[in-house]
């Protein structure tokens, strides 16, 4: 029997009866509404990157790509977002004495690498102790408790900035000699060449689960009409799809990212013939012929860095050609669709200065496969230094630290390099700064072509899209809320 069967003679009985029914039903569908999930595209943040890092490592922290994985995946145990004062996410609390010989770290236990290691005292040991060993040279890591103490013989100021960097985060390595896990909200599932995905470790209901980082393949990608790309800033800012400017927000950032043009010859009068005699601009337009605007940079330092020096590289060009260059230098391109105006570009550089040079186009993953061997295959190659983190290093290591682009040794750069990591100083590590980038441009190792000034655009709706300091190019999706 129905429930209005016998209300049919009792017309306010069958109304009220209606009435439930029909507030059951709306609280059935409100109910079902709140447990439904959004569709699948809504929970998939899509990013197009020039390269796909091979390895999900820390090691690898200072590069672009790989840097916008880690922000996901890792977690350092300090963070200095104001550029003054530091915070956690990861420790549970901290502290150190005030000479700043010994400090306390106690983590937060609730937190995982992955479902079968959580964050406790012995892995935060075991990471201290590697880590730090490329801090100090003495020092000790002890484990009280539910804390680890760190001890050193001297003040040891920087120790925070230390930590607070990607290179150090906490991080586990797993099975697969790929992939390291983190204490970032996500974690590797797939890693192949052309693609990368991460999903969370705690699914959320408004906030995005999965992410998917795809290799760009150059402006005929099919993934530029991809509606559910998600990030397009990664490109060149000339193949951002005209949708994407139409339908997507706009933000404007001045990045602390410099194009450069990396000089990897021994010989110090080529180097120096290069330096001063290719055309700046009109190489950067030729490497990137969509972009029509380019903000000009002296040194290798971007401007909104102390010490830096914004206009073109001093540049003075001798009339005599370099005969005694017989064999061409060769020039990886890894960008496509830029062959011609490129040959059209070095063909009058020779003519200039009588040396050839070969250009050989480089698939963007083959090329970081070469980058990390300790003879170079190549003599000149566009890098991006910077833009992982504000700090002087990360525009020098390609010169003068252990991963360096170069296979020659830029003796007095390197000296400096060393007294700048042990410099407290401001003023004098601006001084020391300024004179290392004058050494790199001395020695004619680095060419800066441009700083990274652009637009970035991200879909509409996002919240908790924060705007840094810096670093607006790597997002933290999980953050994000829709």
């Amino acid at each position: 029997m129905s429930a209005f069967d016998g209300a049919e003679k009792h017309p306010i009985r069958r109304r009220r009866n209606l009435e439930r029914y029909l507030v059951l039903v709306a609280i059935i569908g409100l109910l079902q509404a709140g447990c439904r999930r959004r569709p699948s595209n809504d929970l998939v943040w899509e990013v197009l990157l020039p390269w796909t890092p091979a390895r999900v490592s820390t090691e690898l922290a200072e590069n672009g790509a790989e840097h916008y994985v880690l922000k996901q995946t890792h977690e350092p145990l300090f963070r200095k977002d104001d550029g003054q004062n530091f915070r956690s996410r990861v420790l549970k609390s901290w502290s150190r004495n005030v000479d700043s010989t010994a400090f306390e770290f106690c983590p937060n236990t609730a937190l995982s690498f992955d479902e079968d290691h959580f964050f406790t005292a012995p892995s935060l040991r075991e990471n201290l102790e590697r880590i730090t060993k490329r801090f100090a040279p003495s020092f000790s890591v002890t484990r009280e408790g539910d804390c680890v103490s760190v001890r050193f013989q001297h003040r040891e100021n920087k120790y925070l900035d230390f930590l607070a960097v990607y290179e150090n985060a906490p991080s586990l390595k797993t099975k697969d000699p790929n992939v390291e896990v983190g204490l970032g909200p996500f974690m590797v599932k797939d890693i192949t060449p052309e693609k990368i995905v991460l999903r969370r470790k705690k699914a959320v209901v408004n906030g995005y689960n999965i992410i998917i980082f795809h290799l760009y393949k150059g402006p005929t990608d099919p993934n530029l009409a991809n509606r559910n790309i998600a990030d397009f800033n990664q490109i060149p800012a000339s193949d951002i799809p005209g949708w994407v400017l139409n339908e997507y927000q706009g933000l404007s950032k001045m990045l602390l990212g410099t194009y450069v043009l990396i000089i990897n010859h021994p010989d110090a009068k080529v180097r120096a013939a290069i330096y001063n005699c290719m055309d700046v601009d009109g190489f950067r337009r030729a490497y990137f012929p969509g972009m029509t605007e380019f903000y000009d940079l002296m040194t290798v330092l971007p401007v909104g860095v102390p010490g830096a020096q914004a206009g073109r590289p001093e540049q003075v060009c001798g009339a005599v050609p370099l005969r005694s260059v017989r064999h061409p230098l060769v020039l990886v391109d890894w960008r496509s669709g830029n062959e011609a105006p490129l040959r059209a570009v070095l063909a009058a550089f020779t003519r200039k200065t009588g040396i050839p040079v070969e250009l050989r186009n480089v698939n963007p993953n083959a090329l970081m496969e070469l980058a990390v061997k300790h003879q170079h295959p190549y003599n000149l190659v566009v890098l991006i230094g910077g833009s992982a983190r504000a700090a002087y290093d990360i525009y020098f290591n390609y010169t003068l630290s252990r991963n360096r682009q170069i296979d020659f040794d830029l003796t007095k750069a390197r000296q400096l390099y060393a007294r700048l990591g042990e410099e407290d100083d401001s003023v004098k590590q601006t001084m020391l700064a300024m004179e290392i980038a004058a050494e790199i441009s001395r020695q004619a190792a680095v060419l800066p072509l441009f700083q990274d000034v652009r637009r970035f655009y991200y879909p509409r709706g996002l919240k908790n899209l924060t705007i840094g300091r810096d670093f607006l190019e790597f997002p933290e999706v999980g953050d994000f809320e829709l």
